[in-house]
């Protein structure tokens, strides 16, 4: 097993990697408040590559199962409890083995390529919606604290408290406050590795649909969006599996650190000011921030129009 990792979930629907994900690492200690990214809206600081996948490195880290045991752990259908009453639908992602990464660098580093080895989890079917951010607001005040313009850069786009903009990504608050959320609806964030399984699969898609280059299938630049989109508005980029919207609109916020990755699986080191955030968003114009591998840093506090999340359980 990798060093620092240890097993999701052998039985189906456990909690986040240790040593991966803010939460495992005593809590929040150690994560900065102060500072902002630079580099456009919510940038987050630097970008990492695109393109497909090249051949994977031996000895498999495991996220659910050991070494040299491909799928060995959660593989097959999810165990648990798949309700939800609270946020979007859940939706099982089967666990299974995919290669993580990418050889096409943009400056995050996301080599080696490595395999990794992922239990059966649950996944929001689409981004948590302003609407269900806003209930949670009304049954737990002191969890869901308003989404302000704390530190938000294009506050055009932060579209609290405009309750016609229910369907649309919640955005413009941070990830402690997504966390909150999550909780709130006994879910949790999902890891970065969760989050790249769940664009791959088990075949390593390049884009959330396949191996198409982005064009019709997201909500960005090249759709001429000038804002998040309402969530399902593009079917044509879902998953199999039936997830919704994994590329384009809103960033989307991971409860993992930014950790380098070796032929092992994923860190240490770890950079503990920053979490790592996925999937590009309607700001993008650049195919490669709807590739699978590419990642970017995210200050914990930051707060941004084109930054949202969903849940996992």
């Amino acid at each position: 097993m990798a060093a620092g990792a240890a097993a999701i979930g052998a039985s189906g629907c456990e909690g986040p990697r240790v040593g991966e994900a803010l939460d495992q690492v005593g809590g929040n200690a150690g994560v900065s408040s102060a500072g902002s990214n630079s580099g456009g809206p919510g940038s987050g600081g630097n970008a990492s590559g695109n393109g497909g996948n090249g051949g994977s490195s031996a000895g498999a880290s495991a996220v659910g199962g050991e070494a040299g045991e491909p799928g060995a752990a959660g593989s097959g259908a999810c165990a648990g409890d798949g309700a939800s009453t609270r946020g979007p639908e859940l939706v099982c992602i089967p666990g299974g083995t995919f290669s993580m990464g990418t050889e096409v660098l943009q400056g995050l580093i996301a080599t080696p390529i490595h395999p990794e080895t992922v239990a059966s989890f649950y996944m929001d079917k689409t981004e948590v919606t302003l609407g269900q951010y806003m209930q949670c607001m009304d049954d737990a005040p002191e969890l869901c604290t308003p989404p302000d313009d704390y530190n938000v850069d294009f506050q055009l786009f932060c579209y609290f408290p405009d309750t016609t903009r229910a369907e649309y990504p919640a955005n413009c608050i941070d990830w402690y406050q997504a966390k909150a959320f999550c909780e709130w609806a006994d879910k949790r964030l999902p890891t970065e590795i969760e989050y790249e399984y769940s664009v791959r699969g088990t075949v390593n898609r390049t884009y959330p649909w396949g191996s198409a280059a982005p064009a019709e299938q997201l909500c960005w630049s090249g759709t001429a969006t000038t804002g998040p989109c309402p969530v399902g508005s593009f079917p044509a980029g879902d998953t199999p599996e039936g997830l919704e919207d994994l590329a384009g609109s809103v960033w989307e916020m991971t409860a993992s650190y930014y950790c380098t990755y070796t032929d092992q699986g994923i860190g240490p080191p770890c950079d503990q000011n920053t979490v790592i955030r996925r999937g590009g968003s309607f700001w993008s114009n650049a195919t490669y921030h709807a590739n699978a591998g590419f990642r970017e840093e995210l200050v914990p506090s930051r707060r941004s129009p084109e930054v949202g999340f969903r849940c996992a359980r």
